[in-house]
Formats: C-alpha cells, structure tokens, sequence
C-alpha cells in the first residue's frame, strides 16, 4: 500500500519480462503445493519455519498418512 502511494511501481519496468514471469510462477506453484493437503484429505504435522514446505514434501512418511 505505501510503495502504491509512494509511486514506486516504475521500479517494475526496469525488471526483465523473464525474471516478473518466473517470480508469478514460483508463487503460483507455491500456492498450489500448499494446497493440496486440503485437495487429496493428508493430515500433514506443523511444520515451520524457513523452506518448511521443502522438508513436509520430501518425507514420505509425513505425505502417506492419510486422515
């Protein structure tokens, strides 16, 4: 909101179309692994902290148990 009011968008020209399509498709990849617990009913424990999502989707142990 203050980088809105601030018109501070014009950075965003200065960035390559590559590096804007890359950043949206690591977030919408991001949202869609972060969902599919709810999708496929996985009982996944709470896990947090930095690269959280990496650790609960290389342990199969925590991806096989089903609620």
């Amino acid at each position: 909101l203050a980088m809105g009011i601030l018109q501070v968008g014009f950075v965003v020209m200065y960035l390559s179309d590559t590096l804007v399509s890359g950043f949206t498709t690591a977030a919408a990849i991001h949202i869609l692994v972060s969902q599919l617990k709810f999708v496929l009913g996985l009982t996944v424990p709470g896990i947090s902290g930095p690269l959280a999502i990496i650790y609960v989707n290389t342990d199969p142990s925590l991806l096989l148990s089903f609620s």
